[in-house]
């Protein structure tokens, strides 16, 4: 599941995931990609990817539409209520695949494997949305946050759709271990836990 997933290729943390790669670039023995990630062999992985921006919508869904992935034109609100939330949006979305589902689509399980969030602002209140107002426990959780903050900072923004500066990382390492994650990695950017 890919929040704020853009065009689906510029600084996308699931295009090597959801796209293929040419045969060619697999065919190394030294790579450590497995065949079925690397498009080489095996199912490929499916997505849910979520673009709010009408212009980056339509290539991100003229890019993973043919591959089968699910692409929605939604803006997802931090608000728990909202039927915009990320909440509604996955539990929606994952009935109308089971609704419409034919051998080849899979319902999102419980435990998928990837989340990411960037939608620059209210990132933190997404992931706590997922964790209190859902059964789903991804995998992996590859989250945006402000790295402007010092870690020494605990911030997390006010629950409101129109603020664009997201959390401390404290704060989302405070949040994924009250939910039994751990951190692993970060970029300047992004935290995964």
């Amino acid at each position: 599941v890919d929040v704020g997933a853009w065009d689906g290729v510029h600084l996308s943390n699931t295009n090597s995931l959801l796209l293929p790669i040419s045969s060619a670039s697999c065919a190394d023995s030294s790579s450590s990609i497995p065949p079925a990630v690397a498009g080489g062999g095996g199912a490929p992985w499916r997505g849910i990817l979520i673009e709010a921006d009408p212009e980056k919508f339509e290539k991100l869904q003229s890019l993973h539409k043919p591959m089968g992935n699910v692409c929605l034109n939604t803006t997802i609100s931090c608000q728990p209520w909202s039927q915009h939330s990320l909440s509604n949006i996955l539990v929606s979305t994952n009935t109308n695949i089971s609704s419409t589902s034919n051998s080849d689509t899979t319902v999102l399980p419980q435990d998928f494997d990837f989340l990411c969030i960037d939608v620059d602002g209210t990132d933190y209140w997404l992931l706590h949305d997922v964790f209190t107002n859902t059964h789903y426990r991804p995998k992996v959780i590859c989250i945006e946050f402000n790295p402007t903050i010092p870690h020494s900072v605990l911030f997390i923004p006010p629950r409101d759709d129109t603020i664009r500066h997201g959390c401390s990382i404290t704060a989302l390492v405070e949040l994924a271990s009250f939910h039994d994650y751990q951190l692993v990695e970060t970029t300047c950017y992004n935290a995964f836990f």
